[in-house]
């Protein structure tokens, strides 16, 4: 057995010197017929390519994934801009008539200052010191030294352009005008404006100025001043507008009113300007005046506009047209009282 093992290994490596002088003897060959030069360079052996080993991973089944809309950020609200305060003037203009036996007593809840707060005026008379005081929320905010005259109080806006609406306060002068007193708040001070003569509100809400003048024996003329703080819009003030039946129907209660004038001479007058006369027995109307009371403009009875120039004789309490005291140009002159 061993030698039969031994016979093996001996002829097996025979075998292999064989394999090897085979394998070798080509190689010399081409040495010998190709030698290498000096100056030649080397030949570049092709490199050997790597040998890469692919490790495959184990198949996993795929995930699935649903598209969806995504989702929007919450636009954030815009902060509102803070509204205004807007006084409540509904109650406005406002008359409150003071009895004339009342001493005092509640006036009126407004907001006056438009500080978003009500408040509520009062007024007392004093009939020792002759003073009237009126108060806001029970401090007193202005005094007046008319004692008890006090007529009218009225609430208003006059100018919507200011923070405040304006307070009226009309004293009762008796034979003498009304004496109109505007008060506002200011800083949180009751303060004085304008003081006029004849502020009246009308049934129609309208707030009136009305001044009395014995020029040509006329009642009042009127001008609207709710928008004007009391100042005259022009220097013209209206006294009345004559219509058709005021000539006809009316005629003797506006003569007996003195309206309607009856001339008993001629008068002088201006007519565009030019110089002409209103013929005695005409009857007229007196229709405005200048505030100043310098001028004053009529119409007839037939449609015609003149202008007749006055002037005023403080001593004597006498008005002249173009020198002739107007006593003796109309019949029917009468003053107000």
């Amino acid at each position: 057995m061993k030698k039969i093992i031994l016979t093996v290994l001996i002829a097996a490596l025979l075998l292999c010197t064989a394999c090897i002088k085979i394998y070798l003897t080509p190689i010399a060959q081409a040495t010998e017929e190709a030698p290498v030069s000096e100056t030649a360079p080397a030949p570049t052996a092709e490199p050997t390519p790597e040998t890469v080993t692919v490790s495959q991973a184990p198949t996993e089944e795929p995930t699935v994934v649903w598209a969806t809309e995504p989702t929007p950020e919450p636009t954030p609200e815009p902060t509102p801009e803070p509204t205004p305060y807007v006084p409540d003037l509904s109650m406005l203009p406002f008359q409150f008539e003071n009895p004339w036996y009342a001493s005092q007593g509640k006036m009126f809840t407004v907001d006056l200052d438009f500080d978003g707060k009500a408040e509520t005026y009062s007024y007392h008379i004093n009939e020792d010191t002759g003073y009237t005081t009126i108060y806001a929320d029970g401090e007193p905010v202005y005094e007046f030294s008319y004692g008890n005259l006090l007529s009218h109080v009225i609430f208003v806006d006059l100018d919507p352009d200011t923070p405040y609406a304006n307070m009226l306060i009309v004293m009762d002068w008796g034979s003498e005008d009304y004496v109109t007193t505007e008060l506002h708040p200011e800083n949180g001070k009751m303060v004085k404006g304008v003081e006029r003569d004849g502020i009246f509100l009308t049934e129609d809400g309208m707030l009136l100025e009305y001044l009395q003048t014995d020029i040509l024996g006329t009642k009042f003329g009127t001008r609207q001043v709710a928008t004007e703080q009391l100042v005259p819009y022009s220097e013209w003030i209206d006294c009345r507008v004559p219509t058709k039946n005021d000539w006809t129907v009316d005629r003797q209660d506006n003569i007996d009113c003195g309206f309607l004038l009856h001339a008993v001479r001629d008068v002088e007058c201006r007519v565009d300007g030019q110089k002409t006369f209103i013929m005695a027995g005409t009857y007229l109307y007196m229709v405005r005046f200048n505030d100043s009371r310098t001028m004053v403009e009529v119409c007839t009875e037939d449609g015609m506009h003149a202008m007749i120039e006055v002037e005023y004789l403080q001593e004597d309490y006498t008005y002249l047209l173009y020198g002739v005291p107007q006593d003796d140009l109309f019949d029917n002159l009468l003053y107000a009282d």
